[in-house]
């Protein structure tokens, strides 16, 4: 999910939100990426990650090259995009 927040709860269940770094699938047809150590709000409760507009915006670039990558799996760390993409 992606947003800006106004209060600290989760938008799906009314949680805590509180900052952390989640890993996040994403399936694209039949490939599958997964994005780790991406800073987002984190709810306490059911988990779901709240990501910023900033930090979705290079998670979007990093899919959008995933999909012509040819490769069915990826592990990407977000870390290490920061340097190379922001």
């Amino acid at each position: 999910m992606v947003g800006e927040r106004g209060n600290n709860l989760c938008y799906f269940c009314g949680g805590q939100l509180r900052y952390g770094l989640a890993t996040i699938p994403f399936v694209l047809g039949s490939n599958v990426v997964v994005i780790k150590q991406v800073p987002a709000e984190v709810c306490e409760q059911c988990g779901e990650p709240i990501l910023r507009s900033e930090v979705a915006g290079v998670v979007d670039e990093v899919l959008k090259k995933a999909r012509t990558s040819g490769f069915e799996i990826s592990v990407i760390n977000y870390e290490q995009l920061e340097v190379s993409v922001g």
